[in-house]
């Protein structure tokens, strides 16, 4: 039971923590012309350094190494419980920062802007080409994800993990690329859960963001593998 604690609060944590980054990237897609959504994906990047340095529970920075656990039934379970953490952690700063901006026609508008495009044709006679590209996407948010989590555990150097969670969390941002928990933020913020494509969203993004994860670790162990299969000849 106090694992399950754990990781549900420390995944509420990383919620919050993803949410900050959320949060500077719409404060300048919104007040910031034309080049608003780089300069956010500079700034989104200190989410994740939060979850790294505060030791949060980030499903999407978990779910990739889940199959070197030692305990992959507990490790299922914690990333269930973390995902569910996470998403209430999105949720509430989300809900908070909807009310904050509830006046603010230039936020509201831009929240507006950004969730119609992610749930563009979800529901609708293209849902399956929409759906597959969301699910794209998602797959190359959760590798780049993986990759960033990856360099933080791998350097010993503090510049180096610094710096490869800021590249790799910086281009999928300035890419586009869909990630869960971030979307679940900026769903909450905008305040409309009317919309059935939101939830699809959600979804499509999480198995996306699963499988690219996955499959970037598995390249990694083949690469690895290889290196010392040449080492031995």
């Amino acid at each position: 039971m106090k694992k399950i604690l754990k990781a549900f609060f420390l995944g509420i944590g990383a919620g919050a923590a993803i949410s900050i980054g959320g949060y500077f990237f719409m404060l300048c897609k919104a007040y910031i012309p034309t080049y608003g959504q780089y300069i956010g994906a500079l700034c989104f990047p200190i989410g994740l350094l939060i979850v790294c340095y505060c030791s949060f529970y980030l499903y999407t920075g978990k779910i990739g190494f889940i199959l070197h656990a030692e305990d992959k039934k507990q490790s299922i379970i914690d990333l269930i419980v973390m995902l569910i953490g996470n998403v209430v952690g999105a949720f509430l700063c989300g809900m908070i920062l909807h009310y904050a901006y509830a006046n603010d026609q230039v936020m509201v508008d831009t929240l507006a802007s950004l969730t119609k495009a992610k749930t563009a044709d979800l529901i609708g006679p293209v849902w399956f080409s929409a759906g597959c590209w969301v699910m794209l996407k998602g797959i190359g948010c959760g590798a780049f994800v993986y990759l960033a989590v990856f360099c933080y555990k791998t350097f010993k150097h503090h510049i180096l993990k610094i710096l490869g969670i800021f590249i790799s969390i910086f281009a999928f941002v300035a890419l586009g690329l869909e990630h869960c928990i971030a979307n679940a933020f900026y769903v909450s913020f905008n305040f409309d859960f009317t919309n059935g494509g939101i939830y699809l969203n959600f979804l499509y993004a999480l198995i996306g963001n699963s499988l690219g994860a996955l499959a970037l670790d598995r390249i990694f162990e083949f690469v690895k593998w290889t290196f010392r299969k040449q080492q031995k000849n």
